[in-house]
């Protein structure tokens, strides 16, 4: 998922799930990855990097790398260009992967926080 743009975040904390949609580049053309977090672990830091990094289009997903820690927690590191870093700990993962012609997204970066009296 080298080279990936976000396209848009979705952060619930009343059930701890963050929810990415990036779009990367795949042989010819391009995919939409969309990534579901269940039991995400976020503190004020790594929401203000997200935040921050799906409202820059200048932003890009240069490398990812998963580990799975002994307490049964995973972490999903994640290097963006031109700075920061994040790593999102999490319990469980959904991913759903389509293919796109190109690579547009909204010219505005979105990060969107859902608040109790949303659900």
């Amino acid at each position: 998922m080298q080279d990936a743009i976000i396209e848009s975040i979705i952060w619930d904390p009343g059930i701890k799930c963050l929810e990415m949609s990036l779009v990367a580049p795949f042989l010819d053309g391009y995919q939409v990855v969309r990534l579901k977090y269940y039991g995400a672990l976020l503190g004020d830091e790594r929401i203000r990097t997200l935040c921050s990094a799906a409202r820059d289009r200048e932003t890009e997903i240069l490398t990812t790398e998963v580990d799975y820690g002994d307490e049964g927690i995973f972490s999903h590191r994640l290097l963006f260009w031109p700075r920061d870093e994040l790593t999102i700990d999490f319990a469980d993962l959904e991913i759903n992967i389509s293919n796109r012609e190109d690579d547009r997204v909204g010219l505005s970066g979105f990060f969107r926080e859902i608040y109790p009296e949303e659900r």
